[in-house]
């Protein structure tokens, strides 16, 4: 079971998600074993809550005959392996927890804010760029977003649409989304490129990709000239 889908399992038998809300996060993969997933948990947590309650029978009940005791020994064995395998689950998502919360800070720490292209609307020939660049400047990358989307469906996709859309995106938190389109820049000969080459390593960690972020450090790497070459620098170091 994948640890995200794990989470929104959790959150569905809680109750602090519908059946459909869970579905719609899921992936097509993930969707195929759903009920065999949702099945597994519930007798995990049942195995955690069965042990919970032989304790307290251990603690309050007076010792049984011998034969008895066989017989409650061999349920109480059968509830010890549940209660092992549920445990296990316990430490693994704890584990990734902090494993994930990690790659956020790491995100957060080494994210580069692109301030955006100078807003000069007496270009009208440009007016559509700069219209949408207004809002990106102003942190409002939803309709910043829009507008980039906009403009490449009338005029076509240009290297600095794709980068600033891609960035628009990856600052809502969209880095699956953002990705195609920061690496389309970063795959080509654009004032952009560097820029979009971080912003990419960024959107991967974010992610959750993390052969395709140690890649793609290490083609930063490989320029020391590179305009991100020291935080690459102190990235890989914190990712290893």
């Amino acid at each position: 079971m994948n640890p995200t889908s794990f989470e929104h399992i959790e959150a569905y038998l809680d109750g602090n998600i519908t059946k459909q809300e869970l579905e719609a996060q899921l992936t097509p993969d993930q969707l195929a074993t759903l009920e065999e997933d949702i099945e597994w948990l519930k007798n995990s947590r049942i195995a955690v809550q069965a042990e919970g309650l032989r304790q307290q029978l251990k603690e309050t009940l007076p010792k049984a005959k011998n034969k008895e005791t066989k017989v409650v020994s061999f349920y109480s064995n059968k509830q010890q392996l549940y209660w092992i395998a549920a445990s296990l689950v316990v430490l693994f998502v704890a584990f990734w927890g902090v494993y994930i919360n990690d790659q956020s800070s790491l995100y957060e720490k080494h994210l580069y804010k692109d301030p955006g292209l100078p807003v000069l609307m007496s270009q009208s020939e440009q007016y559509q760029l700069y219209d949408a660049m207004s809002f990106y400047s102003e942190g409002n990358y939803v309709v910043a977003a829009q507008k980039l989307k906009t403009l490449q469906e009338e005029t076509g996709a240009t290297d600095t649409t794709n980068y600033y859309l891609g960035a628009s995106l990856l600052y809502q938190d969209k880095p699956n989304e953002a990705i195609p389109y920061l690496n389309e820049v970063s795959e080509a000969n654009s004032a952009f490129k560097q820029k979009s080459e971080w912003l990419l390593l960024l959107a991967y960690i974010k992610d959750e990709q993390l052969e395709e972020a140690k890649a793609s450090l290490s083609n930063i790497l490989s320029n020391e000239q590179h305009l991100f070459y020291k935080e690459a620098q102190e990235l890989s170091q914190e990712l290893d």
